[in-house]
Parts: structure tokens; C-alpha cells; sequence
């Protein structure tokens, strides 16, 4: 069978290109019978899954060391582990087949329809306030589209992309990180955190800039909070040397507002929520002292993946709507 027999042209290419790296492989079947046998390490197991006989695994593996030129497995008796070329084919056909996979899907999709429909994931932040408007504006344009939310942190929402669950997310990267082998990402914005107390809180009342020990001990309020926001905080408060200080998730902006107001915590919202959500009096914000924790969105999307009309406006209203938010922070 050969490699590109079921692939659109893109994915074809990306697909070929994998197949280049790992040699004139042509038999898919081989490289899923390798894979098999390199997790189970069982021929017999290996059989079962392949619906083959065992004999057939041992061929097929011969046959695959045979046309690479190179030993896949150290075999010792009746212990089995793969060589570094191995390992370094197992790399790149675990991509290979995961590729077609997902090929195989996008045509399935596309036969049965489903390729009027947009896969996204986001934080709750986002779907609150920035995807309304897209929804409205792309259901005017087409009645029949079908929008599918998933909502998470970027760890989800990354797992999420890697399985196929959505096709597009919207998430934070932290510093000195990229993304993963096989995504490409687009900067959309970069937003800035600042803080909000009520107007009793002792902070309005000090005639100087906040400072370690003023933020020491306090309970700090955060909505839609993920596992790199949380570390991009907490670093700032090490930066600053506070101490002793909580960090809480609230589930909304309006249950932040209100905890803020009542002087449960300090509350740390992102400068365009401030603006967009309009927290009125009494509540009072403050810049971050000493500097400030900055977070940079990005549009991640799989390599592979080829994009609808539909997907492609809406990730062109995306842009449009996160705009503004990157000129307010």
C-alpha cells in the first residue's frame, strides 16, 4: 500500500516528507506491524493486534530491516529491545501513521459534510468575551456552520489538538517556549495583567508604589486561570520577593468583581477584560510594581491540517477581534 494513496496534496507532502526521512518505506503495513512490536515487544501480541500470524510479524520485520539496510531490533533470546536505528524510526513512523490518520478523517469529514464545521479551543476568558461576536457574525453568513468549543488550559487544549478533538486552539505561550513538533502557531496578541482592590483595601491609602512586602500575604483572585498563567505569576512574585501570599481561581469575571469589592483578595485580570467588561466604581486598579507579567497569544494549528472556508473565516474574525485587545495592553 502505498503512502499517499488516501491524502489531500498538502498533507501528501508533509506525509512524503516524513517518508523521506526514514528511506524507500513503501508497505504501511510494515511500519504499523513495526510500531506494534516496538511497544508490545511480543510477536504474539503483535499477531493479534495485526490480525496476522506470527510468522508473518517475523517476515514483515525481516523484510523492513532488509530494504533499510540496518538491524531494528537486539534480539536475545527471547528478550527483545530496538537498536538506535530503531528508535529513530520509531520517531518518524509513529508521525507517519499518525498523519494519515488524520488525513483519513479530514476525507471522512469532508464526504460526510463535516468540513462545515470549526473545532476550537480556548480559555474561558476568551470564549466569554472575544467568540460571541464571531459566533453571531459567522451564523448570519452561514445558518448551516457548526461551531464545536472546547474550553481549557493550554495543556488540554494542546492534548486536545494532538488527538484531533479540535483542529484550531487559542492559548498562551509562555517565555523561552515554543510550541510542539508538528504545530505551527501565528501570534495574535500580547495582553498585561494589572490589579484590583476594593476602594477600603490599605493599598489606597499608601503614598508610595506597592512593594514586596505590601503584596506579601495577600489573597490574590484569578478568572480563567491556567497552568502558564499561574507560572508566569508566580514568577513575578518571586521576581518582586512576595511572600506568604494565596493565589485562587474564581469561575467568573463577575464572581472576581464581587470578592474584590468585598475585600475577599486582590484581583488579577488582564488590562482588556478591565476595559471591555467595564469594572466600575468601587473598584480600583493598580499597574503591577516592578514590572509587568505579560502574556503572548497564540493561534496553534497542526501542519497537516487542511483548512475549510469556513475554519479560514473564522480564524480571519479571530484576528479582527484580538486586535484591539493587543493595542490596550
Amino acid at each position: 500500500m502505498g503512502y499517499r494513496a488516501s491524502v489531500t496534496e498538502e498533507e501528501s507532502a508533509s506525509v512524503g516528507h516524513q517518508v523521506d526521512q526514514i528511506g524507500e518505506v513503501t508497505d504501511l503495513r510494515q511500519l504499523r506491524i513495526f510500531q506494534s512490536l516496538a511497544r508490545t515487544w511480543s510477536f504474539t501480541e503483535t499477531a493479534g493486534i495485526m490480525s496476522v500470524t506470527q510468522s508473518a510479524v517475523s517476515h514483515s520485520i525481516k523484510a523492513l530491516e532488509k530494504s533499510l539496510g540496518c538491524t531494528l531490533f537486539d534480539r536475545r533470546g527471547k528478550v527483545l529491545s530496538l537498536t538506535q536505528e530503531g528508535e529513530t524510526l520509531l520517531v518518524s513512523a509513529s508521525e507517519v501513521i499518525r498523519e494519515l490518520r488524520r488525513a483519513s478523517q479530514s476525507l471522512a469529514q469532508l464526504r460526510s459534510g463535516e468540513l462545515n464545521t470549526v473545532r476550537f479551543g480556548s480559555t474561558d476568558s476568551i470564549c466569554e468575551f472575544v467568540l460571541p461576536e464571531i459566533l453571531n457574525t459567522i451564523s448570519k453568513e452561514d445558518p448551516e456552520a457548526n461551531i464545536v468549543l472546547k474550553i481549557g488550559d493550554a495543556e488540554e487544549l494542546a492534548q486536545s489538538l494532538n488527538d484531533g478533538s479540535i483542529d484550531i486552539m487559542l492559548g498562551i505561550v509562555g517565555p523561552n517556549e515554543g510550541v510542539c513538533a508538528g504545530v505551527q502557531s501565528a501570534f495574535l496578541f500580547r495582553d498585561t495583567l494589572r490589579l484590583i482592590t476594593s476602594p477600603q483595601h490599605p493599598w489606597n491609602a499608601r503614598k508610595v508604589p506597592l512593594d514586596a512586602k505590601a503584596l506579601s500575604g495577600e489573597r490574590f483572585l484569578l478568572f480563567g486561570s491556567d497552568s502558564i498563567t499561574n507560572k508566569l505569576s508566580r514568577d513575578w512574585f518571586d521576581y518582586v520577593g512576595a511572600s506568604d501570599f494565596r493565589m485562587i481561581d474564581v469561575p467568573s469575571v463577575g464572581t472576581l468583581k464581587n470578592l474584590a469589592r468585598a475585600g475577599f483578595g486582590v484581583g488579577l485580570v488582564p488590562q482588556w477584560i478591565l476595559e471591555t467588561e467595564g469594572f466600575e466604581n468601587p473598584l480600583i486598579d493598580f499597574e503591577l510594581p516592578v514590572k509587568s507579567i505579560d502574556r503572548e497569544w497564540m493561534l496553534i494549528m497542526r501542519k497537516t491540517h487542511s483548512f475549510s472556508s469556513l475554519e479560514k473565516r473564522f480564524i480571519a474574525l479571530l484576528k479582527q477581534a484580538t486586535i484591539g485587545l493587543s493595542a490596550q495592553s
